[in-house]
């Protein structure tokens, strides 16, 4: 009698085990998504007066873009804004604004350099430190379990 107890123990506790491993996965992978940030250098794209031209599938961190041609040159920063293309509210694209002072960039492939970023970051430093306590604490939940079970099954 007491293997067949110690045999449904041991299953709980590995299956408990597994589903929380998984678990732990997922949360610090999302996570670390939402509050960390990547540095794009040179990321080419071609630009065209009046029109979003879409750098990224993530967003781009505002004012963190700046401009360069072909030679490295920093261009005008402020013929370009930064826009959203089929993502209402988020940031991914470089607007060449309409500049007649500035023709020769229409068309031009360029240079782009930014902070690239979740479109659902998460700033802030408490917010930030509590969401990256959150995988330890799951971990220590964890650990709870199995040793609570173990002594219940004694």
């Amino acid at each position: 009698m007491k293997k067949k107890g110690q045999v449904g123990m041991i299953l709980t506790i590995t299956i408990g085990l597994i589903l929380g491993i998984v678990m732990f996965q997922i949360i610090f992978t999302q996570i670390f998504d939402q509050t960390t940030t990547r540095n794009i250098v040179d990321d080419q794209f071609t630009a065209a007066n009046g029109t979003c031209v879409q750098v990224t599938s993530d967003c781009i961190g505002l004012n963190s873009g700046v401009i360069e041609n072909g030679s490295n040159a920093v261009v005008v920063t402020s013929n370009f804004t930064e826009c959203q293309v089929n993502n209402p509210g988020k940031l991914n694209g470089f607007l060449l604004n309409v500049n007649a002072a500035d023709p020769a960039h229409d068309g031009a492939t360029l240079n782009a350099s930014y902070n690239e970023r979740s479109c659902s970051f998460i700033s802030g430093g408490t917010t930030t430190t509590v969401l990256n306590l959150l995988p330890l604490l799951f971990a220590v939940v964890l650990l709870v379990f199995v040793a609570g079970f173990v002594v219940l099954k004694r």
